[in-house]
C-alpha cells in the first residue's frame, strides 16, 4: 500500500457506509445476546417441576436435556451448539456488566466466547471483581489480545488461578475424528503441549 494510499481521506459514502456495517453489527450483537438469554429462559422453564407428565417422576435432568434436544431442532443445530449457547448464559451471569454490554450490541459473540473461555476455572468472587476490567479490556481489544489480557487480570487477582485453570484444560483432552467427502477424514487432537 502506498504512502498516498494511506491517508486518503474518506468520502460521505464510505463515512455512511462505515455507520451502516457498525450499526448492522450491533444489532447481529444483540440478537445473539437476546437469543442466549431466551435459550437460558427456556431450558429453566422445562427444567420446572410444572412440565412433568402426569402421574411420573420429576428429573430434572431428563427435562433439561429435553429442552436442549427441542432447541436444537428447532433452530436446527446440534445439541453441543445449544450447550454452548447454555455455557456463555451462565458465564454471562457471572458478569453482569458484560452481559449488558453484550446485550445492547457492544460486544460480539466472538469476544464473549473468548471471555467464556478464559474465566471458565476463575471463582465467582473473582468474577466480580474483574467483571469491570474484563469489560474494559474487550472494550479495547480484538479476541485474541482479550484472552491474553484476561489470563494476566486472573493471575494478578488470585495466584492459584493459572493452576486451576490448568487442571479445567486437561479434563477437556480429546481426540476427534470426522468424515470428509471422496473418501477424506479430519483427526482433531486437543493435548496438553507441555
Amino acid at each position: 500500500m502506498s504512502a498516498t494510499a494511506e491517508h486518503t481521506p474518506l468520502t460521505d459514502h464510505e463515512r455512511s457506509l462505515l455507520t451502516e456495517i457498525s450499526d448492522t453489527a450491533r444489532t447481529e450483537n444483540a440478537a445473539a445476546a437476546n437469543l442466549i438469554a431466551q435459550i437460558m429462559n427456556y431450558t429453566t422453564s422445562r427444567a420446572t417441576y410444572a412440565h412433568r407428565a402426569p402421574g411420573t417422576m420429576f428429573d430434572s435432568e431428563t427435562a433439561h436435556r429435553s429442552a436442549v434436544a427441542e432447541i436444537a431442532l428447532q433452530l436446527s443445530i446440534s445439541h453441543q451448539a445449544v450447550n454452548t449457547y447454555i455455557r456463555l448464559g451462565y458465564t454471562l451471569v457471572r458478569l453482569p456488566d458484560v452481559r449488558a454490554a453484550f446485550t445492547t450490541g457492544e460486544l460480539p459473540l466472538s469476544k464473549i466466547r473468548v471471555i467464556d473461555e478464559r474465566t471458565r476455572a476463575a471463582t465467582g468472587a473473582a468474577l466480580q471483581r474483574l467483571d469491570e476490567a474484563i469489560l474494559a479490556a474487550a472494550r479495547r481489544l480484538a479476541p485474541t489480545p482479550l484472552g491474553t489480557e484476561i489470563d494476566r487480570l486472573l493471575i494478578e487477582d488470585d495466584a492459584d488461578w493459572a493452576a486451576r485453570a490448568r487442571r479445567d484444560a486437561e479434563t477437556r483432552r480429546k481426540v476427534r475424528t470426522r468424515k470428509l467427502p471422496h473418501g477424506m477424514g479430519q483427526l482433531t487432537v486437543t493435548l496438553t503441549a507441555t
